[in-house]
């Protein structure tokens, strides 16, 4: 069974191991904006875009069984809140003989970030980000980090960028009715998406045993459920539909009787 200190070793090895490469960036970080400036009043998308090079790959907010997610600190002007982040949909892979979750593709993290409304036109405002993360590949992981900037002219209009079609691409999770049955370690999960190809992601905690074979039928989506201490009571995570471009993500937040 994953523990945590076990987890936590199993990293600060790995970061020891790729100390000497650490000069070497494995995975290039942008900070990319929907609208070419910012007009009072209106709703602007802010994301970073990790780039990981070839055979490498970074973290979902839950990384799986090792690993660690992508942080990341927003500093905008005063006053202004920046919305959730929109995690991108992650694949589940293998690697160095664990199942992790993450991205070995270019992959977008947005928020939406409202410009306030008595914002002074003619001047232009700084927008940054502190963004960190953990690159690895079949051998070893490099811990990154990037301080990122961009300054927007503030406007009475704008213009769609030239990243807003990875915006777009993007698409937030809407839950899925759905139901969970339990015979022993085994949960089955049906939804809607039964007799298509599903992948379940489950949010941070122990629920399910990451490395175990999702395997799917008529009757749902078979997991194994981690051993706890206490029985799992809820299963809540991010079912993932279809491939490719046609992807779609659909949250789940169900109890298990």
């Amino acid at each position: 069974m994953r523990t945590q200190a076990g987890n936590m070793r199993t990293i600060a090895c790995l970061l020891l191991l790729a100390a000497p490469l650490a000069a070497k960036p494995q995975v290039q970080a942008r900070l990319l904006c929907d609208k070419t400036a910012l007009v009072p009043g209106q709703t602007i998308r802010l994301g970073v875009l990790l780039e990981p090079g070839a055979h490498w790959h970074t973290y979902w907010k839950n990384a799986g069984d090792s690993g660690l997610p992508s942080e990341f600190t927003w500093k905008l002007p005063a006053g202004w809140q920046p919305g959730a982040l929109l995690w991108p949909l992650p694949g589940r892979f293998e690697a160095m003989g664990s199942v992790l979750y993450g991205y070995d593709q270019p992959a977008l993290h947005q928020i939406s970030v409202r410009v306030p409304a008595d914002l002074k036109q003619g001047q232009n405002l700084k927008l940054g980000v502190h963004a960190s993360w953990l690159a690895c590949n079949e051998e070893t992981c490099v811990p990154g980090q990037a301080d990122l900037t961009l300054s927007l002219p503030v406007a009475a209009n704008s213009k769609a960028s030239a990243s807003k079609p990875l915006f777009d691409e993007q698409q937030e999770p809407e839950p899925i009715p759905s139901e969970v049955t339990r015979a022993g370690q085994e949960l089955v999960l049906k939804t809607k998406f039964t007799d298509q190809l599903t992948t379940f992601f489950p949010d941070p905690g122990l629920q399910i045993v990451d490395a175990a074979p999702q395997k799917a039928d008529g009757a749902g989506l078979h997991l194994q459920a981690a051993a706890r201490s206490k029985p799992l009571t809820r299963l809540q995570g991010l079912l993932v539909v279809g491939e490719g471009k046609s992807r779609r993500g659909y949250t789940v937040d169900q109890a298990i009787p």
